[in-house]
């Protein structure tokens, strides 16, 4: 009996030991659940949290443990600070992503379009500078290929055409005074391609050739408007290019200008055989207007105006150019610049391609178009002939002013000269 009681005490205190065990391991168990409860707190506040509090909790954290006060606070400058510059680089390294994308070509491009450039250096020539400033927009805003060939004589032009033909250009500008005449057979051996003469005629209707050509006798004739009004001796000159026929009109549209403004106004003109390059032509030039009581000159196309005008500065002639303005050169003396806007009008051909309304034959760049524009050296042209130019400008642009451009209407308006 005693042996039972014995053995049953003994079970007692196992299970009074075990109860004791379990109750002592579930108290221990307790804490770290509500500390998890608590950090769950803690994590959510966490964003709510802001720069100032942090730096706050940190220091005093940190004075517990018994840094300075300065230095804590100086290290956590650091660390916001760190933290700051990468989210800017996180940041950074998305807009870089952004833009790649944004100017990366897709990969098979709405068009690839082609020019051959004039012979010579790209920057003395304004025609090969208006190809590459419209085919750089082009090339962003329109998605297209681009390839631009360069030519160090003419001879090279027949040959470039043909590489452009072999690299699938589904559009081809040329210069057309330099190549017009290559077109015809390049247009027929690639039907399939359309070629833009820029301000040139091949002098035939081919369904896969358009030709640009500008209209120059409205911006000749606010030119001539100007040198009307601004001359003191009623003498003003015309110096042209003979190989740019073109000059023709301008050159009425010059003269008719002058003549509207000025009854008394008399025209010099001069007729060059080269492009005045030459110091000594170029100074020569000057000099023969300057005897005349030259006093305003406008040159055209195919002179350089960058020789002409520092001696024109010499002389104490005024200047207004045609194309490539020299307002920075000698901004006294260069006070304005009729224009052909050969890169609106080369964006407009290919915008033309890409949308499906392209057409073959002579397109006429004008001022209505915006295929020409006449353009002043705002702070050195007074004001009274600033308004007189804007004033004939908005009537040339609706028509209400008729400006002759060939023999025939000249005389018939101002009689023979």
């Amino acid at each position: 009996m005693k042996k039972v009681k014995k053995q049953v005490f003994i079970q007692k205190l196992m299970l009074w030991v075990l109860v004791c065990t379990a109750a002592m391991f579930l108290g221990a168990c307790r804490l770290p659940k509500d500390r998890y409860e608590e950090g769950r707190e803690v994590v959510a506040k966490a964003g709510s949290i802001n720069t100032e509090e942090m730096k706050s909790g940190m220091d005093t954290e940190e004075m517990k443990s018994g840094m300075d006060t300065e230095e804590m606070k100086a290290s956590m400058d650091t660390k916001v600070k760190e933290n700051r510059i990468d989210g800017e680089e996180i940041s950074q390294a998305r807009q870089d992503v952004n833009l790649q994308m944004v100017k990366t070509e897709p990969a098979k491009s709405v068009l690839r379009v082609g020019a051959v450039a004039e012979a010579g250096e790209r920057e003395d020539s304004f025609y090969n500078l208006q190809i590459i400033h419209s085919f750089a927009k082009a090339s962003e805003e329109l998605h297209v290929e681009t390839i631009y060939l360069e030519s160090s004589r003419p001879d090279d032009y027949e040959k470039n055409l043909e590489i452009l033909a072999e690299e699938h250009c589904g559009l081809i500008f040329v210069p057309g005074r330099e190549m017009a005449h290559l077109v015809p057979n390049a247009a027929s051996l690639y039907p399939k391609i359309k070629f833009v003469v820029v301000d040139g005629n091949i002098g035939k209707d081919l369904d896969n050739v358009a030709c640009l050509t500008f209209e120059l006798a409205k911006v000749s004739y606010l030119a001539g408007v100007g040198a009307g009004i601004l001359t003191k001796t009623n003498q003003v000159g015309l110096i042209i290019h003979e190989n740019c026929a073109d000059e023709n009109s301008a050159g009425y549209g010059y003269y008719a200008g002058v003549l509207d403004v000025n009854a008394k106004g008399e025209v010099n003109q001069k007729i060059c055989f080269s492009d005045l390059t030459d110091q000594e032509e170029a100074k020569q030039a000057v000099s023969d207007m300057k005897e005349k009581g030259v006093d305003v000159i406008f040159y055209g196309l195919g002179i350089a105006g960058e020789k002409l005008v520092p001696f024109c500065q010499e002389a104490g002639i005024r200047v207004i150019g045609t194309d490539r303005d020299y307002f920075d050169l000698i901004p006294e003396t260069y006070l304005a610049s009729s224009s052909r806007q050969i890169q609106i009008m080369v964006w407009e051909q290919i915008k033309d391609v890409i949308d499906g309304k392209w057409e073959n034959g002579i397109i006429l760049c004008d001022m209505e178009n915006q295929g020409t524009d006449f353009f002043m050296n705002e702070a050195y042209v007074p004001e009274e002939l600033k308004q007189a130019l804007q004033t004939v400008k908005e009537r040339l642009q609706t028509g209400e002013i008729a400006v002759p451009d060939t023999k025939d209407t000249f005389e018939a308006a101002y009689g023979e000269r």
